[in-house]
């Protein structure tokens, strides 16, 4: 199987209190869209696997959930929910700017990969919400960068 490359992609957080779901961290896409962007739990496909528990797949996001388009910039997208302690926190989303069939290996890749780098999120969620956690991730991972390790921060929503 060739590697998934993806155009752009997400980290969405759960905010409880207010049932919703905002882009805390993103690559690829217009800063613009990622600030005016939230989704309810249950709406939309980022939503719907957040609030199931179970990675969801849209080959065409303009029939399926339009507002996860991004104005035109996503066309097919891959939500994983990233569940901490039997809880689901928030949703990796994996866009392509082209329709994709994402197939089961590719889902599978990316769960993989997610747990393995997805262990500092799990031990950031015990420390007081509304701190920000950073940790340095492979560059290469989900194709961040081409050049090396990046900082990756999360602030968790006060609830």
């Amino acid at each position: 199987m060739e590697a998934l490359k993806p155009d752009s992609g997400s980290f969405m957080l759960v905010n409880e209190e207010k049932a919703e779901l905002r882009i805390s961290l993103s690559r690829g896409l217009i800063k613009e869209t990622v600030e005016e962007i939230k989704l309810d739990l249950g709406e939309g496909v980022a939503g719907r696997a957040a609030s199931d528990g179970k990675p969801l797949a849209a080959y065409n996001i303009d029939q399926e959930s339009p507002k996860e388009s991004y104005h035109g910039q996503v066309k097919s997208l891959l939500s994983i929910p990233l569940i901490v302690k039997g809880k689901v926190v928030g949703v990796l989303n994996v866009h392509t700017a082209k329709p994709h069939e994402f197939t089961e290996e590719e889902k599978r890749l990316v769960i993989d990969n997610l747990d393995y780098s997805f262990a500092f999120i799990e031990g950031a969620y015990s420390v007081k919400k509304g701190k920000k956690v950073c940790q340095s991730l492979s560059g290469k991972m989900f194709n961040i960068s081409p050049y090396g390790d990046v900082q990756l921060c999360v602030t968790f929503p006060q609830s």
